[in-house]
């Protein structure tokens, strides 16, 4: 199987740290689709992002799409993408699909405000600095770590904020499967369990990838197990 490893846009792809090794020698063959590129060329984004993360894509194989954090409503677009292989979705600490809605309208009224009164020229600051020193420090305890992710940080367009997610309807025979790092997508992952999707939960942190790199890779060929064996009972 092929495993496709998505970043989310506010993220780079060093934020997968050594998951990708991990999953390799668990027998996969893993890709790390770049989503830089397009962002850094304009809107509109969507469709372009959907055909970045399809482009590695073997059609000769089944497919897996793990898509972290932000990556998770783009999974839908880029399987479409793909055509009819067997693929599996893995949300990972990720949000779900919001088709037809922009990023902006998924938020609070207080968190809408708060992004958008951060835009400098039209681009909202490096993830890291969104938050308190100390609360990265939390999460990522070994200093050498966030130096290399946050050398690759950048601000995102903030135009992809206000994009409607274009409509991209799961095809049938696409399993999907959550897994839950952190406390703080608690609810997501109850949203994915009452649609009857296999669950997962770990008590991690949101950047486990970098954190514990063995254990995400291991938990997300756990989902595909999952996954599988959920789509099996379905066809039954």
């Amino acid at each position: 199987m092929q495993v496709l490893l998505v970043h989310s846009p506010l993220l780079a792809r060093s934020s997968w740290g050594g998951v990708p090794a991990r999953l390799a020698e668990l027998g996969y063959a893993v890709a790390v689709p770049n989503l830089r590129p397009v962002l850094d060329s304009g809107p509109p984004f969507y469709e372009r992002l959907f055909q970045a993360i399809a482009e590695p894509a073997d059609g000769q194989e089944a497919v897996a799409v793990v898509g972290h954090s932000r990556a998770g409503p783009l999974l839908p677009g880029a399987l479409a993408k793909m055509g009819p292989n067997r693929a599996t979705a893995v949300f990972l600490d990720a949000r779900l699909p919001h088709d037809g809605r922009t990023w902006l309208e998924t938020l609070t009224a207080d968190r809408r405000c708060a992004l958008l009164a951060s835009v400098e020229n039209g681009l909202l600051p490096p993830w890291d600095r969104w938050f308190p020193p100390e609360a990265m420090d939390e999460v990522l305890p070994d200093k050498a770590v966030p130096q290399r992710f946050r050398d690759e940080l950048r601000g995102m367009p903030a135009g992809l904020l206000s994009e409607p997610m274009p409509r991209s309807p799961w095809d049938e025979r696409v399993g999907k499967t959550y897994v839950q790092l952190s406390a703080a997508y608690a609810a997501v992952a109850d949203q994915a369990l009452a649609a009857g999707w296999p669950v997962a939960r770990y008590s991690m942190n949101h950047l486990a990838p970098l954190t514990h790199p063995r254990e995400v890779a291991d938990a997300i060929a756990d989902s595909l197990t999952a996954a599988g064996t959920a789509a099996g009972n379905g066809r039954r």
